[in-house]
């Protein structure tokens, strides 16, 4: 009875004794445990920002090629309702969430799209091209889109 006592108490000396090898390891197993879950979190929180980060970026890249799609065929819309020939110039930004963009005008629509990344966004012309022959592809890196209207042909430059 008094053996259990002292092994149920604060002394441990009987424990030590019978056991002399695992002193200090067992801290050490502890503290590598420890580091490693501490490490396991930090990779998994890594990722989770990384993919939210990716994530946010796609969709402010998409509002913003939406916003310079709605900017081009406003303009596209009212050069084909004047007379005669004429001529817009545009300031565009550069890039677009750091990355150039391309504007190609066709017969079928107005397509944006990022140089790098698989992003674009697509615009009918609103049945101008019944009337008109819509062509041209510009890099965003010249800061400037050129739309010209020559008889009834549209083209950017």
């Amino acid at each position: 009875m008094r053996d259990q006592k002292k092994w149920r108490g604060g002394n441990r000396s009987k424990f030590n004794s019978r056991f002399p090898r695992f002193r200090g390891q067992s801290l050490v197993f502890e503290l590598v445990l420890l580091f490693s879950i501490a490490v396991g979190i930090f990779i998994v929180l890594f990722g989770v920002f990384n993919m939210y980060q990716g994530h946010y970026n796609a969709v402010s890249i998409e509002d913003q090629l939406n916003s310079m799609r709605s900017i081009v065929i406003t303009n596209v819309i009212r050069l084909s309702e004047k007379e005669g020939n004429s001529s817009v110039i545009l300031r565009i930004p550069t890039r677009i969430g750091d990355e150039f963009y391309k504007i190609e005008l066709t017969n079928s629509g107005l397509n944006i799209s990022t140089l790098n990344r698989n992003l674009y966004v697509f615009s009918n012309v609103y049945n101008l091209n019944e009337t008109f022959q819509m062509s041209g592809r510009v890099i965003s890196n010249n800061g400037q889109v050129i739309i010209n209207k020559i008889e009834n042909k549209i083209t950017i430059i």
